[in-house]
């Protein structure tokens, strides 16, 4: 007899986390976030414990952690809101990663810099973007102040 999704769930959850968080001791993608197997497919832990213990997501809303520990599955320290709300919270409490420091960056502010400097020359971003490997649409929004906002020249 197959287990109830539920049943899988839990036993994958420590109960005795720091600050009152149910940690996933499961499977984790970057960002320690917890994935759980629900029928045929990969879903966030902490989305399924949100819908297990509150009731489903709206459309367009995110589950977030109040405890702002990603591996956290404690549906007491989960609510939902916007992306926008999330991102505008995260960068109020400095949360936010930026540049260099966001662990997918390619460019770093020095490339950015140069980048600037490169257009200002006359380089088109076409040339630009091969130089650094990397999508002429992200040096457009290099150049154009939309990303990088905080390296000033």
């Amino acid at each position: 007899m197959r287990k109830k999704p539920e049943d899988r769930f839990y036993k994958k959850v420590d109960k005795n986390g720091a600050n009152g968080c149910w940690l996933w001791t499961g499977g984790k993608i970057a960002g320690g976030y917890g994935h759980f197997r629900l029928r045929d497919k990969m879903v966030s832990a902490h989305r399924f414990s949100y819908i297990i213990n509150k009731g489903e997501i709206a459309k367009g809303m995110k589950v977030c952690h109040s405890c702002h520990n990603t591996s956290c599955v404690n549906p007491e320290h989960l609510f939902l809101d916007t992306h926008h709300g999330n991102m505008k919270r995260m960068k109020q409490e400095g949360r936010l990663v930026k540049g260099s420091e966001h662990g997918a960056a390619k460019l770093d502010e020095a490339k950015v810099k140069y980048i600037r400097r490169l257009y200002r020359e006359g380089f088109s971003m076409a040339d630009i973007a091969k130089m650094h490997r990397v999508n002429p649409v992200t040096i457009s929004k290099v150049i154009h102040g939309q990303r990088w906002t905080h390296v000033t020249e």
